[in-house]
């Protein structure tokens, strides 16, 4: 199990350092729109985000949502 998580982690990784700054922009807003769009985030009291590091997905757009 410890391999295969780790090669899936390696494939992730190489597929996102392989996109372009604009494709990491679409697709953070991508995953924050389709996270807003959950049943969990309506119910949710609380919501924790953190800052993008590098190619980690931007969710800046999910914590603003998060405060209006």
């Amino acid at each position: 199990m410890h391999e295969e998580k780790a090669r899936v982690r390696a494939e992730v990784r190489a597929a996102v350092g392989a996109m372009s700054a604009s494709m990491r922009t679409a697709a953070s807003a991508r995953i924050c729109d389709a996270l807003t769009r959950t049943e969990a985030y309506d119910r949710a009291r609380t919501v924790l985000g953190y800052l993008a590091i590098g190619d980690e997905p931007d969710v800046g757009p999910l914590m603003a949502a998060a405060r209006a």
